[in-house]
């Protein structure tokens, strides 16, 4: 699957799980492989990493309401903007969100949705890919 059908499909999960609504965004972020130095990088040392060829994408929208709403491997998550986050599914997407709202960045409740061929869980940084999409 390309990153751009990879885009597509998450738009089309929004829609599906979510109803129409504006037209969403999308944008994709690769896994990585690291190759030395795992583990090392938060506590500064130096690590060689790469990016492979599997990816998490995000489709975004402005919602029609004051939650945000997150739909994760057939689930949909609510979070209300400012506060607290719970560990239930979703909590890549709305933890960025958060941090965002927390530094000053402006950000209105959203619907987001995402699809994968990077597996959770394989030590390749699906948390992160998801996050920077």
């Amino acid at each position: 699957m390309t990153q751009r059908s990879l885009e597509e499909e998450a738009r089309r999960r929004l829609e599906a799980a979510l109803g129409t609504g504006e037209p969403a965004l999308a944008a994709a972020a690769p896994g990585r492989c690291t190759l030395v130095g795992e583990h090392v990088d938060y506590a500064g040392g130096l690590v060689l990493a790469t990016a492979i060829d599997r990816h998490v994408a995000v489709a975004v929208r402005r919602a029609r309401h004051d939650r945000d709403r997150v739909v994760v491997d057939g689930g949909c998550f609510e979070h209300r903007p400012g506060a607290q986050l719970h560990p239930d599914g979703g909590g890549y997407v709305l933890a960025a969100a958060e941090a965002l709202r927390h530094s000053g960045v402006g950000i209105t409740p959203f619907e987001a949705a995402t699809a994968a061929t990077l597996p959770a869980g394989a030590g390749l940084a699906a948390s992160a890919a998801v996050i920077c999409a």
